[in-house]
């Protein structure tokens, strides 16, 4: 829940409204700690609420546009995360079988990134692996 109050803090702090539907949808995000697209989603709170597909779309695209969101592009379809300022930092390996997305907790960017401070300060980075998880190879 302190996570939630912070996404929410963040978003008056922005100047968004925050809405009913807005609500559905990062408490959806939140719960699932994991990346989720925008039709897991509208499959979720459907029964809640009339919403459709679109009004998520869009929805997500502002949470993006206010760094509340990240996307991890899936094999099939965009992926959104909470961004790394409410979740710690992580990367992702991507299935090529069931299209899971993984979180992997280590990062082995951190040296690389201490060693271009001479180039420029790095905001933000991204590293992803994709393979075949270990559920698809024992099926």
């Amino acid at each position: 829940m302190e996570t939630l109050n912070k996404v929410y803090q963040h978003i008056k702090q922005a100047g968004v409204r925050i809405t009913p539907h807005m609500k559905l949808v990062l408490n959806t995000i939140v719960s699932y700690q994991e990346p989720i697209d925008a039709k897991y989603i509208y499959d979720k709170i459907q029964d809640n609420t009339s919403i459709n597909l679109s009004t998520i779309h869009r929805i997500l695209d502002k949470l993006h546009n206010i760094q509340i969101l990240d996307i991890v592009y899936g094999e099939k379809s965009a992926m959104y995360e909470l961004s790394s300022q409410f979740i710690p930092h992580h990367h992702h390996f991507t299935c090529t079988q069931c299209h899971r997305i993984i979180d992997i907790d280590i990062c082995m960017m951190k040296p690389i990134l201490e060693s271009i401070t001479s180039i420029g300060i790095p905001i933000s980075h991204s590293f992803e692996i994709q393979g075949i998880c270990t559920q698809c190879q024992t099926s």
